[in-house]
C-alpha cells in the first residue's frame, strides 16, 4: 500500500472510531435517560391525547381537592424542570406536570407540526383532561412554556379570564428572541444582524447531539441556559433533559421560535399575571420580561433573580414558589375558595 492509499485508510478509521464513538455514546445516554425517568414519574398519571392524537406523559400531584396549577416547561426540557415546585407547593395545589410533544415521554407530533400553536393546543387537551370541570387553572410556563401559554391565550381571545385564574411567565421572550438573545457575542458594523442568523440557526438545526461528549456539553449547557452560581445538578439536569429531547421536535420547536411573534397576546392575559426572570439570563434576556410585565392588563410585577440565568425555576426555586403562591393568593381571594368556572368554554 503506497503513502497515500495509508493516509486513506487512517482517515477511515478515524472517523469509524469518532463514529463509533458517538453511537455508543448516544446509547449510554438514551439508558441512562430511562433509568433518570423512572426515578423520577411520579404523582399519578392522566390519560391524555394531544392535539394530533399523540400521547402526551400527564401526571397530576397533591390533593384532589385544592386549586389547580397546570406547569408547562421549556424547550428541550421535560416535567422534570419542575421538580422543585412540586416539592414544594403539592401540599397546597393539586399540579399537573406534562411533556410537550417530542419531548421527554410523549409522542412525537404524527402530523410533524411542532409550532407553538400546536403547542397551545396540546396545552388545552391537558387543561380539558386535568382540569375539574366548573374550575379554572393557574397557569405557569417557562421559556417556550410560556410562549406556549401566551399562544393559548390568543386562541381563547376574549375568554381567556373564563378559562384560567391567573398566569406566571418566568424567564420568556414573545418576539425577536434571536435579535435579542445574548448567546452569542454582539458582532460591530455591518455583522451586527449576523448574530440573530446564528442563533436562528442554532435553534433550528435538525441534528442529533447525543454523540456530544457528555462533559462538554455540559459546560457549554452551564454557560449558555445558567447563571455562574448554578448547583452542579441543576447543570446536570438541564444537560440531561436537552439531550433526551428527539432532534425533530427540537428543530421543529427552535424553528416556531425564531419566527414567533406572540407579544400580541398580552392584551389577551386579561388575568393576574406575575413575570419571573433571571438578571443574568443569554437566552430571553432581561429587558423581554420588562417589556412583556408593562404590557400585561393585570400584572402582578416583576421578580427578578439577581444571579440566576434561564433556568428560574431549576437557580431560584424559593423566588419562583413565592410568585406562584402570590399568584394564587391574587387569583383565587383571601378566602381560599374553590374557583368556578365564570362561563362555559
Amino acid at each position: 500500500m503506497d503513502r497515500r492509499g495509508r493516509k486513506l485508510l487512517t482517515a477511515g478509521v478515524l472517523t469509524a472510531g469518532v463514529a463509533l464513538g458517538g453511537w455508543l455514546n448516544a446509547r449510554q445516554i438514551e439508558r441512562a435517560s430511562a433509568r433518570r425517568r423512572a426515578r423520577a414519574d411520579r404523582g399519578r398519571p392522566v390519560e391524555v391525547a394531544g392535539a394530533a392524537g399523540n400521547r402526551l406523559h400527564v401526571r397530576v400531584h397533591g390533593p384532589e381537592d385544592a386549586p389547580t396549577l397546570v406547569l408547562v416547561h421549556c424547550w428541550t426540557g421535560t416535567s422534570e424542570l419542575w421538580h422543585k415546585q412540586v416539592d414544594a407547593l403539592a401540599g397546597e395545589l393539586r399540579i399537573v406536570t406534562y411533556d410537550h410533544r417530542g419531548h421527554g415521554l410523549s409522542e412525537d407530533a404524527p402530523d410533524g407540526d411542532y409550532s407553538l400553536e400546536a403547542l397551545a393546543a396540546d396545552l388545552d387537551a391537558v387543561i380539558r383532561a386535568t382540569v375539574p370541570a366548573g374550575e379554572r387553572p393557574l397557569l405557569a410556563g417557562h421559556s417556550m412554556g410560556a410562549m406556549t401559554i401566551a399562544a393559548w391565550a390568543a386562541a381563547n381571545s376574549g375568554r381567556v379570564a373564563e378559562r384560567a385564574l391567573g398566569a406566571a411567565l418566568c424567564s420568556t421572550g414573545l418576539e425577536g428572541l434571536t435579535e435579542q438573545s445574548a448567546v452569542f457575542t454582539a458582532l460591530p458594523g455591518p455583522f451586527a444582524t449576523l448574530r440573530g442568523s446564528l442563533t436562528g440557526a442554532a435553534l433550528e438545526a435538525p441534528v442529533s447531539i447525543k454523540g456530544t461528549p457528555l462533559p462538554l456539553f455540559r459546560r457549554a449547557v452551564h454557560l449558555l441556559a445558567l447563571g455562574p452560581d448554578a448547583a452542579p445538578q441543576d447543570v446536570e439536569l438541564t444537560a440531561r433533559m436537552t439531550l433526551d429531547c428527539r432532534a425533530r421536535a427540537r428543530a421543529g420547536c427552535g424553528r416556531a421560535m425564531v419566527r414567533m411573534n406572540l407579544f400580541h397576546a398580552t392584551k389577551e392575559l386579561n388575568v393576574p399575571t406575575v413575570v419571573v426572570a433571571g438578571r443574568l439570563d443569554r437566552m430571553t434576556p432581561l429587558r423581554h420580561a420588562e417589556r412583556i410585565e408593562a404590557a400585561l392588563p393585570r400584572s402582578l410585577g416583576l421578580r427578578v433573580d439577581e444571579r440566576a440565568g434561564h433556568m428560574t425555576p431549576l437557580e431560584a426555586p424559593d423566588l419562583v414558589n413565592a410568585a406562584l403562591r402570590e399568584l394564587a393568593a391574587a387569583a383565587l381571594g383571601t378566602g381560599g375558595e374553590r374557583p368556578q368556572q365564570a362561563a362555559a368554554a
